[in-house]
């Protein structure tokens, strides 16, 4: 309450007006709500000056590619961050090599560990040297990459249904990923979407964002008179017991 006094009104004016206009959007116009606000307020705080009136900007971005440059941190940091670095590194391989193994059998294919830790240490060496983020594997996505229909001469393709399986939580970290894929999945359709199956006997967890994900897309879906039913649910989730269809 002591700082109220030094709170500008240019700030929380500009914050709740792009809250308000990022909800509006989720809500009427869910097509890249975020990229929408984001590229409006550029354009107003170019216009306006936002920064003549107190609000931070990011100011200049240098474009191009990144250079290479050989990272150099003192040693006294190089000692503190080894062994949570190699901690690191024993967690994101195991959860890489059991991804690539376990999606590897299904086809009958064999996966070279060694070949995996050469290729993930090249990696993880390049973005060091280019200053961007570590690299590791995702089994989220290599599961929807394997979900492809062209995989599985078996798969069936029926009218104006679309199935989607998650085989994994639907979580905060995931939600909004998840969405955009059922989208796609959707849009990628060769025929009018009608019914939208959500295949969840994979899905351990569903945390409060997950939910509400959930819901948002049956309210999207919905509008596009496509009719979400949620397959094969955990019956110890009883948030959504006794609701299969939305």
């Amino acid at each position: 309450m002591r700082e109220l006094g030094d709170v500008s009104g240019t700030i929380v004016a500009v914050s709740v007006a792009s809250l308000a206009a990022l909800l509006a959007l989720r809500r009427f116009l869910p097509v890249l709500p975020a990229l929408i606000v984001v590229v409006t307020a550029i354009a107003l705080s170019w216009a306006l000056d936002f920064a003549s009136h107190g609000v931070a900007i990011v100011g200049p971005v240098a474009g191009g590619l990144p250079r290479p440059k050989l990272p150099t941190p003192p040693l006294d940091d190089l000692l503190k961050l080894v062994p949570a670095a190699f901690g690191l590194f024993l967690v994101s391989f195991a959860d890489e090599i059991l991804t690539a193994r376990a999606f590897a059998g299904k086809r009958r294919e064999h996966v070279r560990a060694s070949q995996e830790l050469l290729t993930m240490a090249a990696a993880n060496v390049a973005a060091g040297f280019t200053q961007a983020f570590t690299v590791d594997a995702s089994g989220a996505r290599t599961a929807e990459a394997y979900r492809d229909v062209a995989l599985h001469p078996s798969a069936r393709v029926t009218p104006g249904v679309v199935v989607h399986r998650l085989d994994d939580r639907l979580f905060f970290a995931n939600a909004r990923y998840v969405k955009g894929r059922v989208q796609e999945a959707i849009r990628a359709a060769t025929t009018q979407t009608s019914w939208f199956v959500f295949d969840a006997e994979a899905v351990n967890h569903i945390d409060s964002t997950g939910m509400e994900a959930l819901f948002d897309l049956s309210h999207d879906l919905r509008r596009e008179q496509i009719t979400l039913v949620v397959a094969r649910l955990r019956a110890h989730d009883a948030r959504l017991r006794g609701r299969r269809t939305y």
